[in-house]
């Protein structure tokens, strides 16, 4: 308002020109309006940045929360397969320990049976044949 006051007064001015002065004064306006135009799309702009970046931040928060329950699901997924491995693996050990074992007593008989029995030369079957 001040502005406008001023413009008023220097048209009221004895002796001024007031076809130039109102050609100075539009010149005064427009470049006001223009000024006020420039500030409020900048306004604008920084709003649609604003704006554009709180989108990126949302896609990639939606992103990351989706990765995390993809990520989740395959920790539960090895974890099952690592227990599944451990058993078949506990299995497998005792398989091997029952072979093992009896590998040795399947030696052991066999040990025995040749194995000539107190000073004769000939095999236990041979002596039950007697």
């Amino acid at each position: 308002m001040k502005k406008v006051k001023e413009m008023v007064d220097r048209l009221k001015k004895p002796g001024i020109d007031v076809k130039a002065e109102m050609g100075n004064i539009n010149g005064e306006l427009l470049d006001f309006v223009l000024g006020e135009i420039d500030k409020k799309n900048l306004k604008q702009e920084r709003l649609g940045a604003e704006l554009d970046l709180r989108i990126e931040d949302a896609v990639k928060f939606r992103y990351l929360e989706n990765r995390i329950e993809e990520l989740k699901e395959e920790v539960v997924q090895l974890n099952m397969k690592l227990v599944k491995e451990k058993s078949s693996r506990l299995s497998i050990e005792s398989a091997l320990r029952a072979a093992q074992d009896e590998l040795k007593a399947v030696i052991n008989l066999r040990e025995r049976i040749n194995s000539p029995v107190s000073g004769s030369d000939e095999s236990p079957q041979m002596q039950a044949a007697e």
